[in-house]
């Protein structure tokens, strides 16, 4: 099974796609989709729908999962914060419907959902941590462990 997992920002899109073969999982691909310098809401979202269909068309995942935000009160947010949230959910519903679209199950969640379907007390942990499970970090940066975290937990759905 193969799943590939999202993890959004107002300007970017962080991705990986795992597979799981028996109990073994492996990362096969991981990257940064970025906006382009300058681009229109429009612009910027029509941008990110083609590079995620392209990324869906290359990998064929059964499963797609997007990590969404956190809830928090909205009101206690700074009005740039909330224009930073507002932007973040805007992508994250491009990538559910893009890979709606395609035809995989497409699903999402917060951190305390991905925990319950890898198994785990605190998906947070594994932030910190030298890897998740066997699957080493690739680089320190927590938006993409993030996206790692969330294509595990598609690969886990049906456990």
């Amino acid at each position: 099974m193969t799943s590939i997992g999202f993890r959004a920002e107002k300007d970017a899109i962080n991705w990986a796609v795992v597979s799981k073969s028996g109990d073994a999982l492996r990362l096969d691909a991981h990257g940064c989709i970025n906006a382009s310098v300058g681009d229109r809401d429009a612009e910027c979202l029509a941008h990110f729908r083609k590079e995620v269909l392209l990324l869906v068309e290359q990998y064929k995942p059964t499963v797609a999962y997007v990590r969404t935000p956190e809830t928090y009160n909205r009101r206690a947010q700074s009005v740039v914060r909330a224009n930073s949230s507002d932007s973040r959910l805007r992508v994250e519903g491009v990538i559910l419907e893009a890979c709606y679209s395609t035809g995989a199950k497409t699903l999402s969640g917060l951190l305390n959902a991905i925990s319950h379907r890898i198994g785990s007390d605190s998906a947070k942990d594994y932030l910190s941590a030298d890897s998740l499970r066997e699957i080493k970090w690739p680089k320190k940066d927590t938006l993409c462990r993030e996206a790692i975290l969330a294509a595990v937990a598609g690969v886990e759905e049906n456990q």
